[in-house]
């Protein structure tokens, strides 16, 4: 009983994961009155206390599905109806895992476990059969602890600049397609 009395810090940082969520799930009922937690299964209780109701107002259909399912149907519908708003999407969830790659052997295990798992998240929330992958690149940037890793590979001025100058070119680039109305995150 002392060891843990002791170890209070680390019991503290365990406890703010569900207690930020606790936080989250208070903050939709009670400000935003948009849950309404679903007990009926597991899948729906995930559902209802990580998707707000008001999802459907952005796409007919929402669903978690297995990684590799989701990612064969954006897949399956790039192919048969050419969509812009797909292509950026997926590109930018490539140089993302081009990213988490990188960042990898310098994560250390907890890091590593919470990027993974955001990213296997975020793959396989389906948005519907009209624009699969809707916001894909927003959910991946959940997995902030790539850019701790990709912090540590800058130590040369050129390797800084370079990473600082394709973010940029990114960013304009994705601004103008969203003043044209070709791809709204």
């Amino acid at each position: 009983m002392r060891g843990l009395l002791r170890n209070w810090r680390y019991w503290l940082v365990i406890g703010l994961i569900p207690g930020g969520l606790t936080l989250w799930v208070l903050y939709r009922t009670l400000i935003i009155g948009g849950t309404q937690l679903n007990f009926s299964s597991p899948y729906a209780l995930v559902y209802s206390m990580f998707i707000s109701p008001s999802a459907w107002q952005a796409g007919e259909s929402h669903a978690v599905t297995w990684p590799w399912y989701a990612l064969a149907l954006a897949l399956v519908h790039l192919c048969v109806r050419s969509d812009l708003d797909l292509a950026v999407n997926l590109f930018l969830s490539g140089a993302f895992f081009g990213i988490v790659l990188l960042s990898w052997p310098r994560l250390c295990a907890s890091y590593r476990v919470y990027v993974l798992a955001t990213v296997l998240v975020s793959i396989s929330y389906h948005t519907g059969y009209e624009h699969p992958y809707m916001g894909l690149p927003w959910h991946l940037f959940m997995a902030f602890p790539v850019f701790i890793g990709l912090g540590q590979i800058g130590r040369y001025f050129w390797l800084r600049m370079l990473w600082a100058g394709g973010g940029f070119a990114g960013s304009c680039f994705l601004i103008l397609l969203y003043v044209f109305g070709d791809w709204i995150p």
